[in-house]
């Protein structure tokens, strides 16, 4: 799980350096998430949701390309968010 978060602190990291408009549906997100939670609602933009896992996915894509060291680890990350899934999933048992 750290080198989860680890792997995705980097990836989050290496976007929003290059790329403003994610900065600022961050920004938003953080936002809607604030005020839902003061008034205690819990639903998301799927708009902007949408967006930024989009955006991470093609970060990935694209320093994956570059190096193979990141395309082991990204393909180790989602291994790992499988094995989770699974676990959960046998623990609600819904699979």
């Amino acid at each position: 799980m750290l080198l989860d978060n680890c792997i995705s602190h980097q990836v989050t990291q290496y976007i929003s350096e290059s790329n403003e408009v994610l900065n600022e549906r961050l920004a938003e997100l953080e936002q809607s998430y604030n005020s839902m939670v003061a008034r205690s609602e819990y639903a998301f933009d799927q708009e902007r949701l949408d967006y930024l896992s989009n955006t991470i996915e093609e970060a990935k894509t694209e320093i994956a390309s570059r190096s193979g060291t990141s395309k082991l680890w990204f393909a180790y990350q989602r291994m790992v968010a499988t094995a989770r899934r699974l676990v959960n999933a046998d623990r609600a048992g819904c699979w």
